[in-house]
């Protein structure tokens, strides 16, 4: 965000040549390469980064485009880290304004280079697929309404017999409470139309609920 005449807006137009990077990782940072090529062209599919587990790439977006609508499925294998309990899986999410008629942004790396894109032009931002969750004993029970109290833990899950990780363990233990890692099945990105939100005459007026989701140009912007 910067400011224009004293009030909050949005520093990319609507209908900016847009493409969007999602990294999928167990590391809670993740730094793209000052000379990685935020392709914009649907047939150019960037090379995988060695940090990533699994990568989705997509061109050709139109910023407020009510008919931008993109999906995915892809499978994320899990690192022993994140099996043994030292991490969890995060997506890193790089939305980007290309400004080139090819496809590539204009301006230039930090270290002058070309072919990069500007700090100007690339929105970061981190989400949590995984979370902690207690999940209670299983008790041998007979319901007078039929079935079990632990139908809800019972279910049939493909398991390797051979994995001795922490988690795994922890899951096969029904006799006990665990706190165990779940991933949510499905990520949502949606971009905000700014022009349909309310317009607020400065940063501190901005409510909690709207000012948590937003990024601005810098930290000293009041």
């Amino acid at each position: 965000q910067q400011f224009a005449m004293g009030r909050p807006t949005c520093l990319w137009s609507p209908g900016a040549d847009m493409s969007i990077h999602v990294f999928l990782s167990d590391r809670d940072t993740f730094d793209v390469p000052a000379k990685y090529k935020y392709s914009n062209r649907p047939d150019d599919t960037p090379a995988k980064l060695k940090e990533s587990l699994a990568e989705w790439h997509e061109a050709g977006l139109s910023l407020y485009d009510a008919e931008m609508k993109r999906s995915v499925n892809i499978t994320v294998p899990l690192s022993r880290t994140i099996r043994y309990n030292e991490t969890q899986l995060y997506a890193h999410v790089r939305l980007v304004r290309h400004l080139g008629g090819d496809g590539a942004s204009s301006g230039k790396d930090n270290d002058g280079s070309k072919g990069g894109v500007r700090m100007v032009d690339v929105l970061s931002k981190r989400f949590n697929i995984t979370k902690y969750r207690l999940r209670r004993k299983v008790r041998d029970e007979k319901s007078l309404l039929g079935g079990s109290d632990a139908d809800d833990n019972t279910q049939a899950k493909e398991v390797d017999e051979s994995d001795d990780s922490p988690l795994t363990l922890a899951g096969r233990d029904t006799a006990n409470d665990q706190l165990l890692l779940y991933a949510t099945p499905s990520l949502t990105l949606q971009v905000v139309d700014m022009g349909k939100t309310p317009q607020f005459p400065n940063r501190q007026s901005i409510p909690k609920q709207f000012g948590d989701h937003m990024n601005w140009l810098d930290e000293t912007s009041t």
